[in-house]
């Protein structure tokens, strides 16, 4: 049988991650995951406190799956062994697009709040308009 406290250990461990990965990758910071789920962001602010992390109730965890691409979301179940697979029904990609070339136009904003942006940040523009070319080759063919 399981550990209890080493799973829930690893489920706040993946929680984080998830949630950081979503910050860096496609700009869905605490109050925007706040803005589009109707979860209040205290709550959200909660779960990425790294002292005293509080888990995500079920459905709250339904909610940010709505928002949060599915290669993430699934960080939180990988202590189980399980994914989260988008049924086909919905415009998965299409929305994954839009988080994607929010998230850019969102970074690029704030790395010209100088007046300038580095090699570095240029580089992690790339990066993200390379994601964001791949994604559009996606939707294309689906």
């Amino acid at each position: 049988m399981a550990d209890r406290d080493g799973t829930k250990h690893d489920v706040l461990a993946q929680q984080e991650a998830m949630l950081r990965l979503a910050e860096r990758d496609y700009g869905l910071t605490a109050k925007r995951i706040a803005a589009e789920t109707g979860i209040p962001l205290s709550t959200v602010q909660s779960w990425k406190r790294s002292l005293a992390p509080a888990q995500m109730a079920l459905g709250d965890f339904v909610a940010v799956c709505r928002i949060i691409p599915d290669h993430l979301t699934s960080l939180c179940l990988e202590p189980a062994g399980k994914q989260i697979v988008d049924d086909g029904s919905g415009d998965g990609l299409l929305h994954e697009l839009l988080v994607e070339t929010s998230g850019y136009a969102a970074d690029h904003i704030e790395r010209m709040a100088d007046g300038t942006i580095c090699h570095k940040d240029k580089a992690a523009l790339a990066e993200r308009a390379r994601r964001i070319g791949n994604l559009a080759v996606k939707v294309g063919r689906s």
